[in-house]
């Protein structure tokens, strides 16, 4: 399989997640999380495709990966429910759910 059919995937499984870990973390807020979530993802655009190809090539491995995501944790300003004065842990708890999700669904799209 191509590595942009599977990049596709990842996407797909990506914007799934997103909408069901926006309903269950911040039912309230669900369409902002869902936002922030897509502008995370956005901001990665010109990485994360690298580290998947390479994770998917043995280039990386799945902890040199999850450290990268990781260190992404700047990017992630959730600009909007930062906005809406959601508390410090509402925002941290939705932060770890995104980049669990990100994670998560990489290694399946990629089959790792």
């Amino acid at each position: 399989m191509s590595f942009e059919t599977q990049w596709d995937a990842f996407l797909t499984e990506f914007r799934e997640g997103l909408t069901i870990l926006a309903r269950n973390a911040l039912e309230d807020w669900k369409d902002t999380a869902k936002a922030d979530g897509e502008a995370y993802l956005d901001a990665m655009k010109d990485d994360l495709p690298r580290w998947a190809k390479a994770l998917k090539e043995g280039l990386l491995t799945k902890n040199e990966f999850e450290q990268l995501l990781d260190g992404q944790k700047s990017l992630l300003k959730l600009h909007m429910l930062t906005a809406a004065g959601l508390s410090k842990t509402r925002l941290e708890q939705f932060r770890v759910g995104l980049i669990s999700l990100v994670t998560k669904s990489a290694y399946s799209a990629f089959g790792i």
